[in-house]
Order: structure tokens, then sequence, then C-alpha cells
């Protein structure tokens, strides 16, 4: 087994009011920031052989990044959202019968995975079609990798037997609070009663890890003997939306899996990071230069 994190899932356009097209899926985001601090990702997805997919991996070679992953559909488009921000919040239409959601098993694309990884991440969303999940079922079974699943649960795409294998195969999770609610069915009041669902949720699926985003309020990190760690900092007020935050979160958690952080590192940096994401438009910096300053401070 190497090294190499491997990455499952959507890839796509994201297409905000102005009709301005910006690159998107939330495990395209991780695998791109994965890419840009050195961790060369492989990245599992499908586009369309359209204007939309070329774009998508003219993009992946520009950044380095490996495009042996990414298959091409003849038959199906590369997908795209309509994002609306409302009271600083993005709301996504996600088109349906679109490229990721026929991502194939190919053996050789298997045996590549299985191979050269390490950690595997996946979310919820592109197991939305038989074909996807089957994939990834097929990888996760295949394979010695640890997991690490961000649920990102997006309506009308939410599925209860999804969620809940996801959540007996992860070696991690990662989830923000009005999910962690939804998945306990409990309302999370308070820092004990978040904490407590925390556990409930670790126990039930005997997770090594549950990191759980509050926002403003900062995150968690509850362990699986029950230990509990959380990191705050002062409110970012160069807010050019929240989209792709919670994407940036997660792929510091995978750095902090191949690096061995401690978990009170990973969660300031995982914060961090994530609030930076913030201060640009979009899931992802314009500029590589963007990255900069976070590698040389956590090396």
């Amino acid at each position: 087994m190497g090294n190499r994190p491997v990455v499952f899932g959507e890839i796509l356009m994201d297409v905000f009011p102005d009709g301005q097209a910006i690159p998107g899926g939330a495990p395209f985001n991780v695998a791109c920031h994965l890419a840009a601090f050195g961790a060369d990702p492989l990245f599992i997805s499908a586009v369309g052989n359209d204007d939309h997919g070329r774009q998508l991996l003219q993009l992946m070679e520009s950044n380095r990044m490996d495009i042996s992953g990414i298959q091409i559909s003849d038959t199906h488009p590369t997908g795209t959202v309509a994002v609306a921000i409302r009271n600083n919040e993005p709301e996504y239409t996600i088109q349906t019968e679109v490229a990721w959601d026929f991502i194939e098993p190919s053996h050789q694309l298997l045996e590549q995975a299985t191979s050269s990884g390490n950690i595997l991440v996946f979310g919820t969303l592109a197991q939305r079609s038989v074909v996807s999940r089957n994939s990834l079922q097929r990888l996760l079974a295949d394979s010695s990798m640890l997991s690490l699943v961000d649920l990102n649960l997006r309506q009308p795409f939410i599925a209860e037997e999804v969620i809940k294998d996801s959540l007996k195969r992860a070696s991690f999770v990662k989830l923000n609070r009005a999910e962690l609610g939804r998945v306990t069915g409990h309302v999370s009041r308070s820092e004990h009663d978040l904490i407590q669902d925390a556990r409930e949720l670790v126990n039930r699926y005997r997770s090594d890890a549950l990191w759980v985003t509050c926002g403003e309020e900062g995150s968690w990190y509850i362990g699986k003997n029950g230990d509990v760690e959380h990191y705050h900092e002062t409110r970012n007020e160069n807010i050019a939306d929240t989209v792709g935050a919670g994407d940036a979160y997660t792929a510091v958690l995978v750095l902090a899996y191949i690096n061995g952080w401690n978990t009170g590192i990973t969660l300031k940096r995982a914060h961090r990071f994530a609030a930076a994401i913030c201060s640009v438009r979009g899931a992802l910096p314009a500029d590589h230069e963007f990255y900069s300053p976070w590698i040389r401070e956590w090396k």
C-alpha cells in the first residue's frame, strides 16, 4: 500500500447567479487542496465529453493533478450545480443523470487505488446513483485503506441507507452541526448536547474519530475513547462566501493523517484554513500562491 490519498466522488461546475461557472464538487475541491499541498491525490470521478469536462481536465492538468482516475462519458454530460447565496449561505440545485453518477469500477482503477492509496475520502452525494455507489462499495470492500467520510448531505439526495452504510464503513467521520442533528435525530442546543450526540454516534458506528464543524463557533474532535477537544477563533470579518469551507476542512484532516499531526494542531489548522477559504469567492482560490503561507507555516 502506498501513501497517496484517494478521493472518490463528484466533479462539476458551480454556476453562480451572474452566470459565472466555477469548478466544484466537494470531493474535487478536497482533491485540489490536497494537490496544492503536495499530497498527490488519486481522484476518481467522471466528466462528460463536452466543454465543461474539457475545462475541468485542463484545470487538473495545469495544477499537475493526476487525471488517470477521471473517466470521460460520451453519454452523460459533465455535472453542473446552480448556486444561490442567501444570508451568506450557499443553496444548491444539483443536476441529475450526469457523468459522475456513472463512475465505473474498472479493474485497473481499483488496482491503482488499492495499491497506491493509504486513505480513501468519500461523501454521500456521489452515492445517489446505483452505478457510482456500487463502484465506491467495491473500492471500500477491496481495500485495506483507512477511510474518511464527509457526509455533505444535500437535499433531495439524502437516503438513510446510504448514510448508515457510509458511517459503518468509515474509519473517520466529518460532518457539520446540522448534519449531526440530522443523523442522531437530536437538536444539540448546548456544547454538552453536542458532545453527547457525537459520542453516541462514535459508539454506534465504532468510528475511530468524529469531527464536527460549527461555523463561527469553531469545531470539535471526539475520539473513540471518549476524549474531546475544541478549537475556536475570532470570527473572520472578510467573508466572500462560505462555499467550500467544509471541503477545505476535510482536506486538512487528510493532511493531518498523512503527516501524523496531533489533534490540537489538526483542529487549529483545519479551522483556520477553512476560514481563509471563506475570504475567496467559491471553493478554490484562483492563485496557487494562496497556499504558500500555509505550506511554510505547517512545515
